[in-house]
């Protein structure tokens, strides 16, 4: 089963999520907002897919909300890919600070700095077109993860850990061609061939 973790506190955008994630696989789906993470029994989960969300991690109100999904991650057996307030979860986790930047919402384009299982259907340095929409920015990479993706609003736009099948964008997959073949990558190149999927 994927898990999508809804991010969102109402009114929140992952059908879009599913609905991409949907043309690459025939495995259940499943959403659960993030008040739930303690619940998860990752016995039955192929992977982890956390969502954007209205909420800035900047705001340490925000990050106190979202301190079990903070902690979790870094405890997932199977593999993620966070996207937006996903990925600053994951900088959060990794112990990246969270700073909050001038208001963005656009299309993007992002360049591939480094080619691996995310971003291989391009080759280093070929320009994909994305959807930005944030203000929260992950200050720097984490220790023991790659940068994968730059552009010109936002350094880290994608980046991988070492040795855990973890993923991160800030750009919104989910919103655009170029993205749902980043999902289709996650799904077909990482999911697929981690050990413990089901797919």
């Amino acid at each position: 089963m994927i898990l999508i973790i809804d991010n969102y506190l109402k009114n929140g955008r992952v059908n879009q999520i599913k609905c991409a994630v949907q043309k690459y696989t025939n495995e259940p789906i499943k959403i659960i907002n993030f008040k739930q993470v303690k619940q998860i029994d990752f016995c039955e989960v192929s992977c982890l897919i956390l969502s954007g969300s209205t909420c800035n991690l900047s705001n340490k109100k925000d990050e106190k909300k979202y301190s079990d999904e903070i902690e979790s991650v870094k405890r997932c057996p199977v593999p993620i890919l966070g996207i937006c307030f996903g990925h600053h979860i994951l900088g959060k986790a990794y112990d990246s600070e969270i700073l909050r930047g001038k208001r963005i919402k656009k299309l993007e384009k992002v360049k591939i700095v480094t080619s691996d299982d995310l971003l291989g259907s391009w080759d280093i340095y070929h320009e994909i077109t994305v959807e930005e929409s944030h203000s929260d920015y992950v200050k720097e990479l984490p220790r023991e993860f790659t940068l994968l993706a730059s552009s010109e609003s936002c350094e880290i736009e994608a980046m991988k850990h070492d040795t855990k099948p973890t993923y991160s964008t800030q750009f919104h997959p989910e919103r655009t061609p170029d993205g749902h073949r980043v999902i289709g990558n996650f799904i077909r190149n990482v999911v697929n061939a981690h050990p413990h999927s089901s797919l």
